[in-house]
């Protein structure tokens, strides 16, 4: 056997109770075969470089035989307290079972309240889910009454415009007919074209404002009306509705288009703009722009045009011509 070195015998010293034995030498190293990374086959590799073989299985031997012995002595260590186990753990089985009842009972008492909390906790989302479901519905019968109502007042409205464009039309027949036989025609006509407004410059346009703002008003209730069907469109009672709602469309249309050609003949910007403003409102900036080419433009080119031809013969020459009516257009647009 080697001898162990004084710096060997301070590390055996240190080591576990297990590994502290003075037959174990130094170059065995049993700290060696407790780590993670233990690898039996390079442990032995790395020994029988400087150890012989028998040499190394037989310290292997004597350290499994101190280890058994020292397994021996730590189980008679505690031995007897193992034996008195027994007597100690008497009345063990009786404290146990009086402790059952009662944590049995507890446990029965919280699945009851475990049960009637869930039991509250399932009707109150019920509840939640019926209050929003009622909610819902009542937004939506909401929705239908108001669409219902708006459709109403918007056919009223229309019926108001209908009357007022009656009684503006006869009161404009009338007129005609007195402007008619009290002035003679040379008056009425100018170069054998009759001028634009020219039979109702005499005659105030309060009807015709008053026909236009209400012509406004029904364009605002027309777009609230539109805002609430594209809210409700997936639901039966508005598709039902479809057919009154394209004829208040088509109504309110024409009537905005006879009010707006009406101001433009008359000449009174105050209605017109009306007009154009409910045109806005119902979002048809289109039709809006035809009105005003049909009603403005349309007239004044074509009397300039009429003018031209029957003054271009004493003019001559296409100079001349254009000439005429670039000033025929810049004394219309002024006027």
């Amino acid at each position: 056997m080697m001898s162990a070195a004084p710096g060997a015998q301070d590390d055996q010293s240190r080591a576990p109770v297990l590994h502290r034995t003075s037959t174990v030498p130094v170059w065995l190293a049993p700290e060696r075969f407790e780590a993670a990374d233990f690898n039996p086959d390079i442990c032995v590799a790395d020994l029988r470089r400087y150890v012989p073989l028998p040499t190394v299985k037989a310290e292997l031997q004597a350290y499994l035989v101190h280890l058994k012995n020292k397994l021996v002595e730590a189980i008679n260590e505690d031995y007897s307290d193992y034996v008195g186990l027994s007597s100690k753990l008497t009345g063990l089985v009786g404290a146990v079972l009086r402790m059952r009842q009662p944590l049995l009972e507890i446990q029965a008492k919280l699945s009851e309240v475990q049960d009637a909390i869930q039991a509250d906790l399932n009707a109150l989302q019920q509840g939640l889910q019926r209050r929003q479901d009622t909610a819902a519905a009542r937004a939506t019968l909401e929705l239908m009454q108001e669409v219902a109502a708006s459709t109403g007042k918007v056919e009223k409205l229309l019926q108001e415009v209908e009357q007022q464009a009656q009684q503006y039309q006869q009161s404009s027949n009338q007129q005609q007919q007195q402007q008619h036989g009290a002035q003679p025609l040379a008056q009425q006509q100018q170069n054998g074209i009759e001028l634009p407004g020219a039979d109702i410059n005499s005659r105030s346009d309060g009807g015709l404002d008053n026909r236009c703002r209400m012509l406004e008003r029904v364009a605002g209730e027309a777009a609230r009306l539109m805002y609430l069907v594209d809210k409700g469109q997936h639901l039966t009672f508005v598709m039902s509705l479809e057919r009154r709602l394209s004829g208040c469309r088509m109504s309110l249309d024409r009537h905005l288009q006879s009010a707006l050609l009406a101001a433009l003949k008359a000449k009174a910007w105050g209605p017109t703009i009306h007009c154009l403003r409910a045109y806005l409102e119902v979002g048809e900036p289109g039709r809006a722009e035809a009105g005003l080419r049909a009603g403005l433009m349309g007239p004044l080119v074509k009397d300039v045009v009429t003018l031209v031809k029957q003054q271009q013969q004493q003019q001559g020459g296409a100079s001349a011509v254009l000439l005429l009516v670039v000033q025929q257009l810049q004394h219309r647009l002024q006027e």
